[in-house]
């Protein structure tokens, strides 16, 4: 039998980066036998490694085949998010568009295979598919150096983006998102949790 869990997020407890505190390493596991039960684990060290190696320790059972799934951050909609339940999910992008009201997309570490698995098969109704969205937050080529923060916040990200950088498609949105992260040095999920904070 085999053992599955995404790609750990390792993190450490202060938010200045400093291992003084200590760091978690956080991931779900799951049974093959059992997909639907997944469980959270998170597991503290006095670095990165000693939490990153524990978690490895914790997981690795000597009878079963353990096997890690990649992810990466990905901006989604919020069915992506109800039927994924993502470990590490941002807070709700408000986009600032006067016809789009809802709270409906947002950043999560997801394993991209099993989305697209899921989004391929025919367990999901068409209705569900015009709200099923998910696009990788990789590198641009944009500038995102003009897009304030506190006006993204004020105006609505989208807003503050289309009226900096013209962009409005959705995976030109997640390139930005990857791009704005890097430049302050963070995640994306913690880009858009410091916009929203």
């Amino acid at each position: 039998m085999k053992i599955f869990y995404y790609q750990p997020i390792v993190k450490t407890i202060a938010a200045n980066r400093s291992e003084r505190l200590g760091a978690q390493a956080t991931t779900k596991y799951w049974a093959e036998d059992n997909p639907a039960m997944k469980i959270e684990i998170t597991q503290n060290g006095k670095t990165i490694i000693e939490a990153q190696e524990k978690l490895k320790i914790f997981l690795s059972h000597g009878k079963y085949e353990i096997v890690e799934l990649p992810c990466e951050y990905y901006l989604c909609s919020k069915a992506v998010i109800d039927f994924f339940k993502p470990f590490e999910v941002s807070k709700p992008i408000i986009s600032g568009y006067d016809w789009d009201k809802d709270d409906s997309y947002f950043v999560a570490w997801l394993n991209f295979v099993e989305v697209d698995t899921y989004y391929n098969s025919e367990f999901i109704s068409a209705s569900d598919l015009q709200d099923f969205s998910c696009w990788e937050c990789v590198e641009g080529t944009m500038e995102v150096d003009k897009i304030s923060l506190s006006k993204a916040r004020k105006n609505g990200f989208y807003v503050e983006m289309e009226n900096k950088v013209g962009l409005t498609l959705d995976k030109n949105r997640a390139m930005v998102i990857r791009n704005m992260a890097d430049y302050r040095s963070i995640t994306s999920v913690e880009l858009i949790n410091l916009i929203y904070k």
